[in-house]
């Protein structure tokens, strides 16, 4: 921030003001959590608590960044370039054809338990994720191994027809049927990371989804860090892996997940010390305007590869009607809403996918148009919204949801005459409504691993897990099936543009905006720095005593 010269009274105004906003803040410099003064304990947030730690079953930011912790996939993006580079294998081989990958993992890679780490071990995982059984919400994405769609969809038992084999201990192979350009990056998740079989069976079989292995103190894992308790609800804690290979980069010994759901609690715990980092990416905006006027400030902002939108069930009355989509999507003012509530720096969205390089084809968007909504409400059947039925839109438990929610019932019914009832729902009950398709209008956000457009638009090809909008369309697929095939990435993107254009006629959402995520760091936490794919890198970072 430049610094101005100031008369005396001014300076003598300015200082007044940090203090008063020091005092609404609690403190300039947040006091140390409630761990104590102790520089081997991080003690931080993600958001709400997830209901499970098996990376098969989760599903949302929190669950995916705790398991980053525990968990290490073959590879990862590189949270500055972009760039694929090793993780649990140190390197790996593709065929020219694209059809055959090989995977060689360290000879150092160990389990929390100090067992080795072998390709059998991704071989069980993977045919544990693919298995019916578990109802994996990522299973389609890897529908391009050999044999995968088939034992997915339980057309095939025998689990030895699935291309993915251990050539031997340290050597793995996967065979797909088609190309795959985003394969390696779809391999950087944490939910495609190996699973300690043996500790698995302790509690049940393998392959049963209800099997508590995740809940239990024997939890092994082969990322950074290792289960030490998990409170569901109340807290988890993580402790230094002490036989993974890189644990000498990492200097904090103890991480503590405090479960916070509520925005205005999570700010206030990091006010009062029980937080050190605030790594949710949200905060209650009516704060930010102050945190960015004080010295040495502990506010970060970091735009990301995410979006804000809303589904709408295509199958439910009168959503099924595409004029009725489009009509409540021109209807709405994203300027307002980024402008008067979420005030964090955040750009209006026009389409699923934000800006990234090499996809800038032309796209029908659906911006601010009252008469164009209102024009096509007529179409639909309802002048003026007369005879419309009353809408219900839901949303989980969030300060900011609650608002944007207000603001658009408040817009829908002032510019279009209709009704639509508001209903907050506890994390757990709201993601099962979404996944039973038992809603109208739902409060929803997508976020990129890969950051690749193809990343985004598959939650809505017809047979994904995601596709909470029940959006049905063959020739949506195609296109997407197409792009999937290209080895030329110019035209894997323009099938994709093609793909997006399509999904923003038929409308089964509404872009709202990109998001920017709003950190609080602890002035004594040196050296975490954020990246637009909010990964929590803590290689390297520390905490002063």
């Amino acid at each position: 921030m430049n610094k101005r010269r100031l008369t005396t009274a001014l300076r003598r105004a300015g200082l007044i003001t940090t203090i008063i906003l020091c005092i609404s803040l609690i403190a300039c410099n947040p006091p140390d959590s409630a761990t104590g003064n102790d520089a081997n304990t991080l003690t931080l947030s993600v958001g709400t608590s997830p209901v499970s730690l098996d990376p098969h079953q989760i599903s949302g930011m929190p669950a995916r960044t705790i398991l980053s912790q525990l968990f290490e996939p073959l590879v990862q993006l590189d949270g500055k370039s972009l760039e694929i580079v090793p993780a649990a294998a140190e390197r790996w081989q593709v065929d020219d054809n694209g059809k055959r990958y090989v995977f060689y993992l360290r000879a150092n890679a160990r389990w929390s338990n100090g067992e080795a780490v072998t390709a059998q071990d991704f071989v069980n995982s993977w045919q544990r994720a693919l298995h019916p059984q578990l109802a994996w919400y990522y299973a389609s994405d890897f529908y391009t191994i050999v044999g995968a769609e088939d034992w997915h969809s339980g057309q095939s038992s025998d689990v030895d027809s699935l291309g993915v084999r251990a050539i031997d201990d340290r050597t793995l192979e996967f065979r797909l049927k088609q190309a795959d350009p985003l394969f390696l990056r779809r391999l950087s998740a944490a939910t495609t990371a190996p699973l300690h079989r043996a500790s698995i069976e302790k509690y049940g079989a393998f392959f049963d989804p209800a099997n508590p292995w995740s809940h239990k103190t024997s939890f092994v894992s082969n990322g950074p860090y290792a289960l030490k308790k998990w409170q569901l609800n109340h807290s988890l804690r993580a402790v230094l892996n002490p036989h993974y290979w890189a644990r000498d980069a990492y200097k904090i010994q103890q991480l503590v997940f405090l479960p916070i759901e509520s925005e205005v609690a999570e700010e206030r715990a990091f006010r009062s010390g029980k937080l050190q980092l605030v790594f949710s990416g949200s905060i209650p905006r009516d704060k930010i305007a102050s945190y960015k006027k004080m010295p040495a400030s502990p506010l970060r902002q970091q735009s990301t590869f995410a979006t804000y939108y809303y589904d709408l069930n295509t199958k439910a009355a009168p959503l099924d009607s595409k004029l009725v989509r489009k009509a409540l999507a021109f209807a709405i003012d994203r300027q307002a809403i980024v402008e008067k509530i979420t005030k964090g720096g955040e750009k209006i969205a026009l389409s699923l996918n934000p800006t990234i390089e090499g996809y800038s084809f032309r796209l029908v968007t659906p911006e601010y148009n009252l008469e164009k909504a209102r024009v096509l409400l007529a179409q639909a059947g309802y002048p003026e919204g007369k005879g419309f039925p009353t809408l219900t839109l839901i949303y989980n438990s969030s300060e900011t949801h609650r608002l944007i929610a207000l603001a658009i019932q408040q817009m829908w019914r002032e510019q279009l005459g209709i009704s639509v009832e508001l209903e907050n729902q506890e994390w757990k009950v709201f993601l099962n409504n979404k996944r039973q398709h038992h809603f109208q209008i739902s409060r929803s956000g997508s976020a990129s691993d890969l950051a690749d457009p193809l990343d985004f638009l598959a939650s809505f090809a017809s047979p994904h897990a995601m596709n909470y909008a029940d959006f049905d369309n063959g020739d949506y697929d195609a296109l997407l099936e197409l792009a999937k095939e290209s080895q030329d990435n110019e035209r894997r993107l323009e099938l994709l543009a093609q793909a997006e254009s399509m999904l923003l006629d038929e409308m089964p959402l509404i872009p709202l905006y990109y998001y920017s995520d709003q950190y609080l760091v602890s002035p004594k936490l040196k050296k975490l720095t954020f990246n637009p794919l909010k990964q929590l890198e803590l290689k390297g970072v520390y905490l002063e005593p």
